[in-house]
């Protein structure tokens, strides 16, 4: 409804991507996606849709797909995201996929193949609802930088690591800082 969403609703529109969206008083509740052709691209697809409380996006095609980064940022209204079983296998950028969505309880992560990624930096940073990520099938043998990647997930107990490849990683600057309930982290891969 307001001037900023349409226009970037009309470049969209333009380039790769046809979206309808239906509203009521208090704004926008259900946008649909149309895509023209193959996704090359997911980087702040949903950037700062702070009004989002749910997100379907399962039956996108993610097979060409290199980069994730700020997909999500700052969506922090956001409770869930149901992402299927999307094959992310050639994306090499993470940063900042999931950062700031604060009310996020619901993620299913567990199927994401990392095998090309590099940049997971703050990937689920102040994701501060969120009790459990399921990271123990995360195979990162290309993994650059880690760096404050778990910050501020108040809540997460446990993180199982143990397939994680850290071989090539270069900063791991506060990947798990402020995470104050956790006591156990599987990280036997780590070099």
């Amino acid at each position: 409804r307001d001037i900023e969403s349409q226009e970037i609703f009309r470049q969209c529109s333009e380039s790769n991507h046809l979206f309808y969206w239906n509203f009521d008083q208090e704004g926008i509740y259900e946008i649909k996606i149309i895509f023209k052709k193959k996704l090359s691209s997911c980087a702040g697809m949903f950037y700062c849709c702070n009004q989002l409380t749910e997100i379907d996006i399962s039956k996108f095609d993610c097979e060409n797909v290199l980069s994730c980064e700020s997909m999500f940022y700052n969506c922090y209204n956001l409770k869930k995201i149901n992402l299927g079983k999307l094959d992310f296998s050639l994306v090499t950028d993470f940063t900042c996929m999931f950062q700031s969505c604060q009310n996020l309880i619901d993620l299913d992560v567990s199927n994401f193949n990392t095998k090309n990624v590099k940049y997971m930096n703050y990937m689920f940073n102040r994701c501060s609802n969120l009790a459990l990520i399921d990271a123990s099938k995360f195979f990162t043998p290309q993994a650059l930088d880690t760096s404050f990647m778990y910050f501020g997930c108040l809540l997460i107990k446990s993180i199982d690591l143990s397939n994680f490849d850290s071989k090539n990683i270069i900063k791991m600057t506060s990947m798990f800082s402020n995470c104050n309930q956790l006591y156990s982290i599987k990280i036997s891969k780590f070099d």
